[in-house]
């Protein structure tokens, strides 16, 4: 069996030459501000193997089966953040413009409004391009 070595800043060496960076695509709930009801898929990734495991006991809360490989939670992804954070991670908004499961696809016009205070805690967002 490989060996795995967690790096001093983050993610996993994997047999010497694959670095792994440690994460999980959520989708969460959303209610934009005219009560319309909508779907997002958010990225979250973690440094560390204690930070993902600790982020996904948490999350067993909020989801029905843990171990599907997409999950939906019963909660916004204002609160994800939060949670998200709390565990070391970043969110990342995940294929943001796509029209379905995502926040500008079915959820809201702006960012800011989902995210409130915490939006410039938002790194970046993913572009789903097709090339």
């Amino acid at each position: 069996m490989a060996k795995q070595w967690s790096l001093t800043n983050g993610g996993i060496i994997y047999k010497d030459k694959l670095c792994m960076i440690l994460g999980s695509e959520i989708e969460t709930a959303e209610v934009n501000e005219n009560g319309k009801t909508g779907s997002a898929h958010n990225l979250c990734y973690f440094p560390y193997l204690k930070d993902i495991k600790a982020f996904s006991k948490e999350m067993s809360k909020y989801i029905n089966n843990i171990t599907l490989s997409s999950q939906r939670a019963s909660i916004s992804a204002y609160k994800l953040i939060s949670i998200v954070e709390k565990h070391n991670g970043v969110l990342i908004p995940a294929h943001a413009f796509t029209p379905y499961k995502s926040f500008y696809g079915n959820c809201t016009d702006r960012l800011e409004k989902i995210f409130k205070e915490k939006y410039a805690d938002i790194p970046a967002i993913e572009l789903r391009i097709k090339f």
